[in-house]
């Protein structure tokens, strides 16, 4: 497979991109009142009756302008909202493998609970009066599967559950649960059943393999931190985060022997670097053969955040991040809409220390009509976004990608 361009902090997404831009693209149809007539009416509309109550659907399609991307299922709402107050209102998505009752997890952080690697999708639908709801299908909840991981491999049953909250008041939700009676949760969807194929084991099948996989992980994200000569605070940090999260999703006794191996590793892979010893194509064959692919673009996802960690973004750690997505077959599109997204939370001046044709996946054996071809998609696509983001960091990143992209353009005229 090609190199995959490589850059900075799937993020991530557009696997994440694409995957926020469905994300604000949920509340993008006005609620209505009863009668259909907009919130900024100012009127409470004619009796409920005129529209029913709330219903739920769910419906499977795939992000990407050419309908090539990850798998959606995409949760739907139509009806009146069961409320009796103005809120200001959000919806959480939760996904729930339906024998074990357990819910699933997600490789990328970004659709992530805040203290654990349970998988959650969270959006804002906006302030929401009384007597109002939504006269057609609007998208208020997703589910990612591809980039999830249920307790059991194999053809699976899911459930997902829409959590509808007060976003001044949000109940706290850890491991897909929530406290009984917080007034912030106002009301939950129908459960939503859906089917998919998991490949390889689940996190309850969790075997030998699997471990030697985090450890492996461990050791790039060690060689990444490594390539200017030293370990920064901060990307020491991005890795025991990652550790800790990471955790989270095992038993309390599983936990205690993993992190253990775990902080050996992190411990015996430094003093290798410092030595010049630690050996990067190794680590990756480790992963290489590993069944489950969400490991694979967890240990890109803790690339991204060690190369982004320090705060500058050196050609070296591109190379490295290029080289990962390359032995681990690592999908070409998904790779890039990992990056994407990681370009756009970053500062224009992180971008900037590192070369042009780095930051935008230029090749070196590449010839001027195929570089030209592939910045013409580029500026397509950041335009794009630019036009779609309100002033600060990140629209002033979209804008240097676009100043890039020009000249990149004079360089390989």
């Amino acid at each position: 497979m090609p190199c995959i361009i490589a850059l900075v902090v799937i993020g991530l997404l557009l696997f994440i991109g694409k995957l926020l831009e469905a994300a604000s693209g949920s509340g993008a149809t006005a609620a209505r009142t009863a009668g259909g007539r907009s919130p900024s009416a100012g009127s409470s509309g004619p009796p409920s009756w005129s529209m029913s109550a709330a219903e739920y659907r769910i419906q499977e399609s795939r992000l990407g302008d050419t309908g090539d991307g990850p798998r959606m299922q995409s949760i739907q709402l139509r009806g009146l909202f069961p409320i009796l107050r103005p809120v200001r209102l959000g919806a959480v998505t939760h996904v729930y493998d339906a024998e074990t009752k357990l819910p699933l997890i997600s490789a990328l952080d970004q659709f992530q609970e805040t203290e654990s690697v349970v998988f959650q999708f969270e959006t804002e639908i906006g302030l929401i009066r009384p007597n109002q709801g939504f006269t057609d299908w609007v998208r208020v909840g997703a589910a990612f599967p591809e980039i999830m991981n249920g307790p059991v491999g194999g053809r699976r049953r899911l459930h997902a559950i829409v959590r509808f909250i007060d976003l001044d008041n949000p109940p706290p939700i850890r491991y897909g649960s929530h406290p009984p009676g917080h007034p912030g949760l106002l009301w939950t969807s129908d459960v939503l059943s859906f089917v998919f194929e998991f490949e390889g084991k689940g996190f309850q099948e969790i075997g030998q393999e699997q471990e030697d996989a985090l450890a492996a992980a461990i050791r790039v994200a060690v060689y990444m931190a490594m390539t200017d000569g030293s370990m920064h605070e901060a990307e020491g940090k991005a890795i025991k985060e990652w550790v800790r999260k990471t955790l989270s999703g095992f038993s309390e006794t599983k936990q205690k022997t993993l992190k253990d191996r775990l902080n050996m590793t992190l411990k015996e892979a430094f003093d290798e670097a410092r030595r010049n010893e630690l050996d990067l194509e190794d680590a990756l064959l480790d992963l290489e053969d590993v069944e489950d692919s969400s490991i694979k673009y967890q240990v890109l996802q803790l690339a991204f955040d060690v190369l982004a960690a320090d705060g500058r973004v050196e050609p070296s750690e591109m190379r490295v991040i290029e080289q990962i997505a390359d032995v681990l077959d690592l999908d070409v599109k998904e790779v890039e809409r990992i990056r994407d997204q990681k370009l756009l939370g970053l500062a224009t001046s992180t971008i900037a220390t590192a070369t042009i044709d780095d930051v935008l996946g230029i090749k070196s054996e590449w010839d001027r009509e195929t570089i030209q071809r592939h910045l013409r998609t580029e500026f397509q696509k950041w335009n794009g976004r630019l036009n779609s983001l309100q002033d600060g960091p990140e629209r002033q990143s979209a804008q240097r990608m676009i100043d890039m992209i020009a000249e990149a353009r004079k360089k390989h005229a």
